[in-house]
């Protein structure tokens, strides 16, 4: 799977008509073509990376936060993911009869009630507030392309 995302992040850069697809039957990637911004996906099949535009507008700070935001995403899912499932320790919550957004949103639970007691308290998190708050914006996305995955599959 490396050889396809290192493909798909530098075809990426250059050509914004370029999608990271799964097939969910086989567990096999490949880059899919977009045409008008949109990628025609089979039924087994569910975006993993999106058709990309550049960022080229927008506060320094959140622009830079949006980029350790991705890289703390990455870094994690080699940690705790694996070679064809980068959510792999979140989608396991399937084998315990949980969906994976509801895990996923149970952990980005825990993280906004640990900022709650923070604002109340003053006493900053284990991993410290920044970590925190880029946890908490892992999560939410994280529990959004779970729910969007789940979505898909009731649809179908």
């Amino acid at each position: 799977m490396s050889d396809i995302l290192t493909e798909y992040a530098s075809r990426r850069k250059v050509d914004e008509s370029i999608a990271l697809v799964k097939n969910q039957a086989t567990g096999e990637y490949k880059l899919s073509e977009a045409k008008g911004g949109i990628v025609k996906l089979s039924k087994d099949e569910v975006l993993i990376g999106p058709v990309t535009t550049p960022i080229t507008a927008g506060h320094p700070r959140f622009l830079a936060l949006a980029r350790l935001i991705q890289e703390t995403h990455e870094r994690k899912a080699r940690e705790y993911g694996s070679d064809r499932d980068p959510l792999q320790n979140i989608n396991d919550a399937r084998d315990m009869g949980i969906d994976p957004w509801r895990g996923a949103l149970l952990r980005l639970n825990d993280k906004i009630r640990s900022m709650i007691s923070y604002a109340k308290t003053g006493k900053e998190p284990d991993e410290g507030i920044e970590d925190t708050l880029i946890d908490i914006a892992n999560y939410a996305l994280i529990t959004l392309v779970c729910w969007e995955q789940d979505e898909a599959k009731r649809v179908k």
